[in-house]
């Protein structure tokens, strides 16, 4: 990168130069411990370009090429495995040289090393390096924070890579992050790249906030790409489509309707382990308030749900005799006591907007709604099985 000026008038290079506009051109031995370190940098040479750029920013602080010694020495930092030092000396450029041509891909370097910094190492536990949690705890949280300002940067390379990388590690994000896209200067066919890659090719996207807490209303998102608009369904949207003889004319077509019940299908599967009806015990031990399972058991299944005091277990006998009352039994269990309820009961229940409608042994909102959901669900699943006798 060239500093000389060419073409300015005198008194106007005194008056940048006082104000720090621009920087006077750097002495010879300066010029040449950069270009060793470019040279360096350009040939992978990580470690000596790594000591080339220390030794660049502690002779010369402010030189002429103290924005770059704190880039490059960030990137042969990160190339080097420690994208917490990298990140440090990257966010200290932006501090230093706020107006440095290289600040736009200092921050896309530093969402990557806020990603790699995230990313669980083998040996690291969660207190991090030293055993100190809380130092562990502080620097995840400055990532986490960094990333997230980052999907709404005035850079459009940044934002793009930010929410690349948010969505690649927590998807149930997508429908807070996605709008940010069109909401930002990214052209069409930038934020179509981000797109296909969260699609994976596909129209419909069924995402989980958090897996343990399983398929209910405001853990699951369901997304329809068309072209690059995206339509965002919640799980009672999504269920009440599927089971609808006459879906919302215009909205989707059957070929999406049927897309979005298959995707919804999968994620329900990849939530199934395989086991014995004792083994969702165990997820009582975890500590959660909340926890969620899907236990195959032969031909059948037992869903799991614990919600503090609030237990439900809803077992399929066998999934090819379809949704009916005899195959399908719910049991819940609270303080008082271990109820099976029929179907109308729980249709009765879940038609309600909180438990008020039920006896003194009502269930909680949350309860109700996984129930709710679950139910949907299993009731779609179970319809399709029964019709498929090679599954």
């Amino acid at each position: 990168m060239s500093r000389v000026l060419k073409g300015i008038p005198g008194l106007l290079v005194v008056f940048l130069l006082a104000t720090g506009v621009v920087r006077p051109a750097p002495a010879a031995e300066e010029q040449a411990l950069y270009e060793k370190g470019r040279n360096a940098i350009f040939e992978e040479r990580w470690p000596e370009a790594k000591r080339l750029f220390e030794d660049l920013k502690r002779r010369y602080p402010e030189g002429s090429f103290a924005d770059d010694a704190h880039y490059w020495l960030g990137m042969a930092l990160y190339e080097l495995g420690d994208p917490e030092g990298a990140y440090g000396v990257l966010k200290q450029m932006s501090t230093l040289y706020p107006d440095s041509p290289w600040n736009d891909d200092s921050r896309a370097l530093m969402v990557r090393c806020a990603e790699s910094a995230l990313r669980p190492a083998p040996g690291r536990e969660a207190g991090g390096a030293g055993g100190s949690g809380g130092i562990f705890e502080r620097a995840q949280k400055e990532y986490e924070s960094f990333l997230d300002r980052a999907t709404r940067d005035t850079s459009t390379k940044v934002q793009l890579l930010a929410i690349d990388t948010v969505l690649g590690s927590n998807p149930g994000k997508a429908p807070e992050l996605l709008p940010r896209l069109s909401a930002g200067k990214s052209s069409r066919e930038a934020a179509g790249l981000v797109l296909d890659r969260f699609f994976d090719g596909d129209d419909v996207k069924v995402t989980l906030e958090n897996p343990s807490l399983g398929l209910r209303d405001g853990n699951v998102a369901i997304m329809v790409r068309q072209s690059d608009r995206i339509s965002y369904l919640t799980l009672s949207e999504a269920t009440d489509l599927i089971r609808s003889a006459n879906p919302p004319a215009g909205r989707f077509d059957r070929a999406v309707v049927s897309a979005i019940r298959d995707k919804l299908l999968q994620a329900e599967r990849n939530l199934v382990r395989e086991g014995d009806p004792g083994t969702v015990e165990t997820l009582s031990g975890l500590g959660a308030k909340s926890k969620s399972a899907i236990v195959r058991v032969v031909d059948g299944e037992v869903h799991y749900y614990r919600n503090g005091d609030e237990t439900v277990r809803i077992l399929v006998l066998r999934r090819q005799a379809g949704f009916t009352d005899a195959n399908v039994k719910v049991f819940t269990e609270s303080r008082g006591g271990v109820r099976e309820l029929t179907m109308g009961e729980v249709r009765r229940l879940s038609a309600s907007a909180t438990g008020a409608a039920a006896d003194s042994g009502a269930l909680s909102d949350a309860t109700l709604r996984y129930l709710k959901a679950a139910l949907a669900i299993i009731e779609i699943d179970l319809t399709r099985a029964s019709a498929s006798p090679s599954e």
